[in-house]
């Protein structure tokens, strides 16, 4: 019986996730995700209390795994090392998002889909980033000072930033104009595709501190 309900309750993630997804987490209606699965509504309000409830379950399945096996990562390099360099530091950041693009390539676009939507919605994008992102975020954040005492709290804060957009591409890989990708293959591999990625993001921030002033023209 035991066996019956976790199935149920991991049916019914499958098939949120590939409708929020796909059509839009608002489009998709409670009756639609119940019909294409074969449950009723009270299976539903078992395991998940709401849509609300369900949306984020299918969020926690996916983000749950990755920032464990980001902070496993971060404990041992900070229990062999009390300063880990950059490079292992984001490596460990990033690692497990490659993982799971490597065996999972559904389910990491499912979840960059399914961001990117609640992204329209700032009060909702910040309470999922309280719940899932605070603790990964804050650990990860003062390793990087840690490793880079020269920049300052808001420019640590922008080059996190500019990682997550790393990220997002190493997982999206979205296709370059002709006259720039004809220069130079696409690797497919996303073990040569995550060593671009931390080579890069690791310069970016060993690079100086930005210099105050505007570089803009008037």
């Amino acid at each position: 019986m035991q066996n019956s309900t976790a199935d149920t309750k991991t049916l019914i993630m499958d098939v949120a996730e590939k409708l929020f997804a796909e059509k839009g987490i608002d489009a998709t209606s409670t009756r639609a995700i119940i019909s294409e699965a074969g449950v009723n509504l009270a299976a539903i309000n078992y395991h998940f209390g709401s849509k609300e409830g369900l949306l984020k379950a299918v969020i926690l399945r996916i983000v749950g795994k990755i920032n464990d096996e980001r902070l496993s990562q971060l404990n041992l390099l900070e229990a062999n090392n009390q300063n880990p360099a950059i490079n292992d530091i984001i490596l460990a950041f990033l690692s497990p998002v490659a993982k799971i693009t490597k065996e999972q390539p559904h389910r990491i676009k499912y979840l960059i889909r399914l961001m990117g939507q609640i992204q329209s919605d700032p009060e909702k994008f910040q309470q999922i980033a309280n719940e899932h992102f605070a603790e990964v975020g804050m650990r990860f954040n003062a390793a990087i000072k840690t490793a880079i005492p020269h920049l300052s709290d808001t420019e640590v804060m922008w080059r996190f930033k500019f990682m997550l957009g790393a990220m997002h591409m190493m997982v999206v890989r979205l296709p370059l104009p002709e006259q720039i990708a004809e220069r130079g293959d696409q690797p497919e591999d996303i073990n040569q595709v995550i060593a671009y990625v931390v080579q890069f993001v690791s310069a970016g921030f060993k690079a100086p501190a930005a210099q105050n002033k505007s570089i803009l023209k008037d």
